[in-house]
This record gives C-alpha cells, structure tokens and sequence, in this order.
C-alpha cells in the first residue's frame, strides 16, 4: 500500500535516529495495516517489537492497547488460546493502572470469550459479569449478556439462557447493531434447538441468515 511504500522508510530513518517514539508509532501503525487485511503472522511482527519500544518508553497507554489488539490475534487459535489469557490478564492489569475502562472493559469481554472457547464456563460467566460492571457501550453490553446466554444453555438452563439472549437482541436492535444482532439470533436458535422447539430454531436461524447475507457475514452464514 502508498501508506507501507511511506512508512517503511520512514521506519528506518528513526531507527537510525534512535526515536523511539516515532519507531514504536510507527510499528504500531504497521501492525494495525496488517491485522485490519487479516495478515495476523505479519501483524504480530510489528505489534510484538512495538511492545518491547512501549515497555521500553514506559507508555502505558501503548502498552495496554498493544497487549488488547495482540491478545485477539492469538485468540484466533486453539493452540494460542492460553497466551491469549495472558495477553487480556495484563491488558486488564494495565488498564485498570491508568484508568482506561475501554481496554479493560473490552479485555475482559475477550478474555470470557476464550474461557468458553476452552468450556471453562465458570470463569467465562465471571468474567462476562465482570464485564457489565464495566463497559458502557450498549453493543458492547449486548455481547457480554449473549455471552451469559450461551453459557446458561450449555449448563441446561435453556429459560434463563433465552432472558439474557433477548435482553441482548433488545439493545443490539436499539443501537442497529447488525453484526451483533446475528450472533444474538445464532444463541436464539441453538437454544431453541436444544429445547426441542424447531420451529423457533428456524426462525431465528432465518432471521440470522437473511442479515448475514446483506451484510456479508460469510462465517456466520
């Protein structure tokens, strides 16, 4: 891209420099290029020696955004759930040292995430409930509650699962937040399935398909 064919060089000048300021901005930048196309392998070999820089520099605000955007690469895989965990715990720590709600709100979110990813559910709702004493963003308390819904379905209480899955369709409806109305919709109709109610199971799962498509959710799909 004309942003990399700029920065490249750009990146070298203030490594002969010795700024470290501009060199850990700038591996933060090309690091972000990388995992907003996808490239995660890419977007850790910058993401990874912008920490180093920001620990070096002691910008706490890097440093907590840094370990947030590097925890969701390795939270993609199985085989890197657990470094994950470690990413979000210090992303936590550090944002709950200077002040920063939205990491520490989103981390957490992230972190319950990867304890259902490994069917650790007990930590998962801790962390998910922890959450909504945090995060003021409606989309983002949507998440947390769908979550919760999940986890009340996996442990068989299939009631209280649809009360949280429905509390999150109504502010995810409310902010028009498509993206997340489909995953809502998804927890819908897996718990309706597991309630042996199919015709609800599908017209959720309809529901979700039909917004998936005009969106281009194709996992979802």
């Amino acid at each position: 891209t004309d942003a990399f064919r700029n920065w490249e060089p750009s990146l070298e000048i203030y490594e002969e420099l010795g700024d470290d300021q501009l060199v850990a901005n700038l591996l933060n930048n090309m690091g972000a290029i990388y995992f907003s196309i996808g490239e995660n392998v890419e977007a850790l070999e910058y993401y990874l020696p912008a920490l180093l820089m920001a620990e070096k520099l002691n910008d706490s605000t890097r440093i907590s955004t840094l370990l947030l955007n590097i925890g969701v690469i390795y939270s993609e895989k199985p085989a890197t759930y657990n470094m994950a965990r470690d990413y979000y715990r210090r992303a936590i720590d550090m944002g709950e040292s200077i002040g920063d709600r939205d990491v520490v709100g989103i981390s957490t979110i992230n972190l319950g995430e990867v304890y259902v990813e490994k069917e650790e559910y007990d930590s998962a709702l801790y962390y998910f409930e922890k959450a909504l004493t945090i995060v003021t963003s409606s989309i983002d308390i949507a998440v947390a509650l769908n979550f919760i819904g999940t986890i009340y379905a996996e442990r068989g209480d299939y009631n209280k699962a649809i009360i949280y899955h429905q509390d999150a369709l109504e502010l995810a409806e409310k902010e028009n937040a498509q993206r997340e109305k489909v995953g809502i919709l998804l927890g819908l109709a897996s718990t309706y399935k597991s309630l042996k109610n199919p015709g609800k199971a599908i017209q959720y799962y309809k529901e979700a398909e039909f917004i998936a498509k005009e969106i281009g959710l194709n996992e979802e799909l």
